[in-house]
């Protein structure tokens, strides 16, 4: 636990040290000369400000007149795109209690085809306790980076609720709303550049969290305590994105977590909640997935093949079986699912696994009538394009047990050919409904079965 904490507090150290020292910024050393800092104030109704100076009747008017500084921003509503080129932060002003009643700071985009407050090219400190009612996203980062984008509330966007192209940041204590999953594409997008992400809302979007391609070799996103609900997608990682996530509520979701490419992930003590996939795997992407809640979903965990919910069943190409996934699967409890606990195909561990009460819920009446035949399923469906150590896992009181298929599965139980490589020994697989192991004259290895 010391060494994770030490781990998030050198990652936002890394973020801000590159956003304020300008290791994201396109401008040249004469354009980032340090200048006193200093405040400008902007109220939409008190030209006095409240006696602060200077005083100003649009933010973008404050922003302008600073080299670099702060805006402090008075309750009210607020008709601009905002574009800030030099060093000058943001911040709602009393914007969240006055007089007891809960007033805000509220941007609307004048062009709602352009991102209501636009970073481009420099580094700012803080964008903080607004709400925002996006355009084509709500903060759009370009070349640059910001401190930390904190305590804002994000209403809609068409492309995101806030986005990062090529740029650093902490993003942390925001609540980001869709305007409806076919409108607003995603929460939070992170393209090319290291970000830490926590504390977060995110629900009624297509795409909760998206990352996409990144160029650094190590681990540059920490995603931590965020809450994600009513997405189609939680989290999205392509291309080459390396993601670390911990902690993170995903509930009512299409699929909680997809890597796709060549995305690598370290999936560790998040609660998956009534998704209709928990993880999803496909391509060559890698993941290790431990201490993980995976209830009542309808499909746990799944290394590669279609999704079975779409009613296709599962079948597999000869042509793909060397671009499959790279998995360790530890010490998850994945309780309850709908029609499976672990889709294996791949490469990869399962080890220490409490896997039960797979397979018999009744929402099994509404899916296709294709996919009815899997309700049978329960505990583990391994491909034949797999080469799996499984070894002291829990496998009990599912519909079935640990299940080996040839190119579809067969709920006779009749005898697949030989294809993956299984290693393993000392699992506890019993009391499941339909057979422990199918089928049970596949030669399993010694010592495979307690």
């Amino acid at each position: 636990m010391a060494r994770r904490k030490l781990a998030v507090a050198l990652l936002e150290l890394v973020v801000l040290i590159l956003v304020l020292c300008g290791g994201f910024s396109t401008r040249g050393a004469s354009d980032t000369a340090i200048q006193q800092t200093t405040d400008a104030w902007v109220d939409d109704d008190d030209p006095t400000c409240s006696g602060k100076q200077p005083c100003f009747s649009t933010i973008q008017a404050a922003v302008d007149s600073l080299e670099q500084g702060t805006v402090h921003i008075f309750p009210g509503r607020y008709r601009e795109n905002v574009v800030i080129t030099k060093s000058v932060s943001m911040t709602g002003e009393g914007a969240w209690e006055f007089k007891g009643v809960r007033e805000l700071v509220r941007l609307e985009p004048q062009d709602p085809l352009k991102p209501t407050i636009l970073v481009k090219g420099v580094g700012v400190k803080t964008i903080s306790a607004l709400e925002i009612v996006a355009g084509t996203a709500g903060i759009q980062v370009e070349d640059g980076g910001v401190g930390s984008i904190t305590n804002n509330r994000v209403i809609g966007g068409l492309k995101a609720g806030i986005r990062l192209v090529r740029s650093g940041g902490s993003i942390f204590s925001n609540e980001i709303i869709g305007t409806g999953s076919e409108v607003t594409m995603s929460g939070i997008e992170i393209e090319d550049g290291p970000a830490y992400i926590s504390t977060n809302s995110i629900t009624h979007v297509q795409q909760g969290l998206v990352i996409l391609r990144q160029k650094y070799l190590a681990p540059q996103i920490g995603v931590q305590h965020n809450t994600f609900s009513r997405n189609l997608i939680h989290v999205s990682l392509q291309g080459q994105a390396r993601v670390w996530m911990s902690l993170n509520h995903f509930a009512n979701g299409d699929i909680a977590i997809e890597l796709q490419d060549q995305a690598w992930a370290q999936i560790v003590s998040n609660q998956l909640l009534a998704n209709e996939v928990g993880i999803l795997l496909n391509d060559q992407s890698q993941a290790s997935i431990q201490l993980n809640s995976l209830l009542n979903n309808w499909i746990g965990i799944q290394t590669g093949g279609p999704l079975f919910y779409d009613g296709v069943g599962w079948s597999f190409s000869r042509q793909t079986k060397q671009q499959n996934p790279q998995f360790e699967i530890i010490r998850n409890h994945i309780i309850g699912n709908v029609i499976g606990a672990i889709l294996v195909e791949g490469r990869g561990r399962l080890l220490r696994n409490e896997i039960t009460g797979n397979g018999f819920s009744d929402q099994t009446q509404y899916l296709p009538v294709s996919t009815l035949m899997y309700k049978m399923l329960g505990g583990m469906l391994l491909s034949p394009w797999i080469s799996v150590e499984i070894s002291n896992n829990r496998v009990e009181n599912n519909t079935q047990g640990v299940v080996y298929i040839s190119d579809r599965f067969d709920h006779e139980c009749s005898r697949a050919p030989v294809e993956g490589e299984i290693k393993g020994q000392d699992n506890e697989i019993k009391d499941n409904e339909f057979g422990d192991l199918c089928p049970p004259d596949y030669p399993w290895p010694p010592g495979f079965r307690k």
